[in-house]
């Protein structure tokens, strides 16, 4: 699983720093542009393409599939691509213009998304982690280039768009070609086949993309209440927020999640428990960290990442989207394996629904009584709401483990660190600051390990074997 969570990390680094870059050469109000029609294109494959991927790692194993869910995944999503093509066609020639090219660079990345996803699920079910790493880093690293050169010929926000969606697509070429020699060539499914992966998967794919929707949510708002330029400085908070916390948690779900289904099918339920419990001691040790320096350090980390007077207006909204990308991540990666597990994803599409309702009623109200920061409040509100509507309504699914002691411990790591974290913010050198966060980070690991918690026993006994020791 190292391969694939590790790969994972790398990869979502990379595109943070690629982000920061753009905040740079696109400046506030084109990276708000650019963060704005990449959410709305994610959200697209979330609804049109996701559960293509979710199809493959849920029924790879499942007996009514016969061991071909990626091949008929495959011909499933090329009948989709298909009428998809034929709909940006005519849409094309209605719209002229900066719509057009809106909607072709938001049609293009949607498309390259689902063929790296895609390429990346069949890696997956094949625990190929060498070829899984390469070619999840392929893909920023292609893009980043792709966007370099794009924008510094002369393009805007739509180029760095085209550049990006080119680096999947580029990546995803070689692996589509190996994986259908070993897993199948395309075919279409029968019809219970299209029901199980489409009633189990459309659902999830659209719950999966909550978060990206509850930021476009947010995103509409203050571009209609407040400025493009707000936007860009909730857009870089929320980036870092989410490819630093939340995105981590997912990675680590989808890296286990296929692990987790097997078990289940194979073994039932009482070995799926215990794997779940061993589960979020590791999730909750690779993100609470993570959660407290940025909550707790946001100025440091805003004064290191960017410039121009940006910094300020970014620092302001990561306490609270740091904390919203905590609670949201821990919503999906843990509680969210209820609804999987039990195939009740349709359920996890209701409640998404009346949470993305509240959402927009939340941010249109704190928006208005607080100005830009009130889009990073309703966030967390909304984050906090979230959490408990899993909780209480996947007891009712399939009943997991509440992590009360793994959260007790959290917490005192978190009560011993934060004198170092809040004094970096305080301090004028940004080496003496970061010092502090280091040592802040020290103090919570010791404080773990007198707790003997669970999740740094295990990375300590993966660390020494790795080395011989």
């Amino acid at each position: 699983m190292s391969w694939f969570f590790l790969s994972r990390l790398a990869s979502a680094g990379i595109m943070l720093l690629v982000l920061v870059l753009l905040t740079r050469i696109l400046g506030p109000v084109g990276f708000g542009l650019y963060n704005m029609l990449t959410v709305a294109a994610t959200i697209a494959f979330g609804v049109l393409f996701a559960w293509l991927r979710i199809g493959i790692i849920r029924f790879h194993a499942a007996s009514d599939f016969g061991g071909r869910a990626f091949g008929i995944a495959l011909g499933a999503g090329l009948v989709v691509i298909f009428a998809l093509v034929a709909v940006m066609a005519a849409a094309a020639l209605w719209l002229e213009g900066a719509p057009r090219a809106l909607l072709l660079a938001g049609a293009a990345y949607c498309l390259a998304h689902a063929g790296h996803e895609v390429a990346i699920a069949g890696l997956r079910v094949r625990r190929e982690g060498p070829a899984f790493a390469a070619v999840l880093l392929a893909r920023p690293l292609l893009g980043a280039l792709l966007v370099m050169a794009l924008v510094l010929a002369g393009g805007g926000a739509v180029a760095a768009v085209l550049g990006m969606a080119l680096g999947a697509g580029l990546a995803a070429l070689w692996p589509l070609g190996r994986l259908v020699r070993a897993l199948g060539r395309p075919a279409l499914p029968t019809r219970a086949q299209l029901r199980a992966m489409l009633s189990f998967g459309v659902p999830l794919g659209i719950v999966a993309s909550g978060s990206m929707i509850f930021v476009l949510i947010s995103q509409l708002v203050l571009s209609r209440m407040v400025g493009l330029a707000e936007v860009g400085a909730f857009a870089a908070a929320q980036t870092i927020a989410l490819r630093a916390i939340a995105m981590p948690m997912m990675t680590l779900a989808m890296s286990a999640d296929a692990t987790i289904f097997e078990l289940y099918e194979r073994e039932g339920g009482p070995a799926t428990r215990t794997a779940l419990e061993r589960y979020v001691s590791v999730l909750l040790l690779v993100s609470v960290p993570v959660t407290a320096v940025i909550a707790l350090s946001g100025d440091t980390l805003a004064r290191l990442l960017f410039a121009g007077g940006f910094e300020a207006e970014v620092a302001r909204h990561m306490p609270p989207l740091a904390l919203a990308a905590f609670l949201t991540g821990l919503q999906g990666a843990y509680f969210g394996f209820s609804f999987t597990i039990g195939r009740r994803s349709g359920l996890q599409l209701k409640m998404m629904a009346g949470l993305a309702a509240l959402h927009g009623l939340v941010s249109l109200v704190l928006v208005a009584a607080l100005g830009g920061i009130g889009a990073s409040v309703g966030a967390l509100v909304t984050g906090g709401a979230g959490l408990a509507v899993f909780v209480v309504m996947g007891a009712r699914v399939h009943r997991m483990s509440l992590p009360g002691g793994e959260f007790r411990k959290m917490a005192l790591a978190v009560l011993a660190a934060a004198p170092f974290l809040l004094g970096a913010d305080r301090v004028a050198g940004p080496w003496l600051a970061f010092g502090l966060i280091g040592c802040g980070l020290l103090v919570f690991a010791l404080a773990l390990l007198v707790q003997a918690h669970d999740g740094i026993l295990l990375a300590g006994r993966r660390l020494r074997a790795r080395m011989g020791v």
